[in-house]
């Protein structure tokens, strides 16, 4: 769930008789993702060979790095592990979600989706690489459209109105 999907009681708790039914849906999804936790990644099996020479032969990876904080530190316990293994999960869920609100933001105006890829070749062909998080000062449009999804769609109770003409490289909010 990520925060444009909140319900109107999490601001307003005398709602949430209304939203009951919904409330249920989204407890039961969190178990499900839970058990899905337990069952597949931090299952006892794993937990007890994460150290074995065995393991150390098979690609590794950042859900292996996590269970093995639990065998290395006495400060980490299996519940702090869980959260986060469901931090890593979750925010893995926020960035596919704004990648994809960001591209349908971006191919409902044509102008701003040409000029970002104008952006990308240039960094592509100057740096000969591909686009990366060091490229964000050389992308006048690329990251303001970023800015934007963001901004638009952080919150459903906070209303996205702007009061001012916004004026950015050509483009306008107007």
């Amino acid at each position: 769930m990520v925060l444009a999907d909140l319900c109107p009681h999490d601001c307003f708790p005398t709602l949430a008789a209304f939203y009951r039914k919904h409330t249920t849906i989204i407890v039961n999804w969190s178990a499900s993702i839970r058990s899905f936790i337990l069952r597949r990644i931090t299952h006892e099996e794993r937990e007890l060979n994460i150290d074995s020479e065995e393991s150390k032969r098979h690609e590794r990876d950042f859900a292996d790095a996590i269970v093995e904080s639990l065998t290395e530190s006495e400060n980490v316990t299996r519940d702090t592990m869980l959260f986060m293994l469901g931090d890593f999960i979750h925010g893995h869920s926020a960035v596919g979600n704004l990648a994809l609100l960001t591209h349908g933001h971006v191919a409902k105006n044509p102008l701003i989706a040409q000029r970002i890829q104008e952006e990308a070749d240039e960094i592509c062909k100057t740096a000969n690489r591909k686009v990366n998080l060091y490229d964000m000062a050389r992308m006048p449009y690329g990251m303001p459209a970023i800015y934007e999804v963001l901004r638009y769609s952080s919150s459903p109770i906070v209303p996205h109105m702007e009061d001012i003409v916004i004026f950015v490289c050509g483009v306008t909010n107007k």
